[in-house]
């Protein structure tokens, strides 16, 4: 089609011949390792700022809501059903990877 003649005119290689490659094996391990630790850390930050209890997004969560109320019942008590909502929605997520994996 259109795109596939774009795509062939814009290549600047040849079909059917094998280049090497322009880094060696270190520099992929290297560049591979630096992109594992970003997702690892991304990854860890967003767990962490869950509003449950045992992370720090729980703290900034109730403290956000004391802030917000003035009232440090409303916060206890938003803090208690955002801490259940979410350690349900787990055990709902952890239920349904083992009826997939077992089932």
């Amino acid at each position: 089609g259109v795109f596939g003649s774009i795509v062939d005119k814009a290549s600047f290689r040849d079909q059917n011949v094998y280049y090497k490659p322009k880094f060696n094996v270190v520099s992929i391990f290297i560049y591979n390792l630096l992109w594992w630790l970003v997702l690892i850390s991304i990854s860890v930050a967003l767990i962490n700022m869950l509003p449950v209890g045992i992370f720090d997004g729980g703290r900034f969560f109730y403290l956000t809501i004391l802030g917000i109320t003035k009232s440090k019942k409303v916060a206890e008590r938003a803090f208690v059903i955002s801490t259940y909502f979410f350690l349900m929605i787990l055990i709902a997520l952890m239920l349904f990877w083992v009826k997939s994996f077992f089932g």
